[in-house]
């Protein structure tokens, strides 16, 4: 889940989370492939979380999870198997380079993704920054579809997520 790898100074996490009769813990609808892989697999590291937090941003633009399923076997089977829709499928006023960015978050293949939170924020300033300028010379009445909130507002709902992640797991 969400949080597992990404505090800060945390290099890997165990492979699961999981109690002494190995269950699972955590949401199966935001796991990676590599979570619901073999348990004495590698241990995760932070592209666990890239993967989790692409599943949101898909959500955030989409207003859908692309793994939904009835039951839990249904959506692992998904998230192992099959890929997520292009996001203008869902969503026409998607850009097409958050699309490029959030399938890499999504890849099944850690290797595939984005190594670290940095190197995903880069792509994302760096998605922004090529939009803005595009609207610059562009002569277009309609506004860049935007969905971007102020840095201090995300950098509070960071700490908030990140909180809570800390009291639900006992660390705090």
């Amino acid at each position: 889940p969400l949080g597992t790898s990404l505090m800060e100074g945390a290099e890997t996490a165990p492979a699961n989370i999981t109690t002494s009769h190995e269950l699972i813990i955590g949401t199966i609808g935001y796991m990676s492939p590599e979570q619901l892989g073999d348990i004495k697999a590698e241990p995760l590291d932070a592209r666990t979380d890239i993967y989790s937090l692409g599943l949101v941003l898909y959500e955030m633009v989409t207003g859908t999870n692309p793994f939904w399923g009835d039951t839990d076997l249904s959506i692992m089977r998904k998230i192992l198997t099959s890929e997520p829709k292009p996001l203008h499928d869902l969503n026409p006023v998607a850009p097409r380079e958050m699309n490029e960015i959030i399938q890499k978050c999504l890849r099944k293949r850690r290797e595939d993704r984005y190594r670290t939170a940095r190197e995903l924020l880069n792509a994302l300033e760096n998605m922004r920054s090529e939009k803005q300028l595009d609207s610059k010379g562009d002569k277009s009445d309609e506004p860049f579809p935007g969905f971007w909130i102020p840095r201090r507002v995300a950098r509070a709902l960071f700490w908030f997520v990140h909180f809570g992640y800390l009291v639900m797991y006992g660390a705090a």
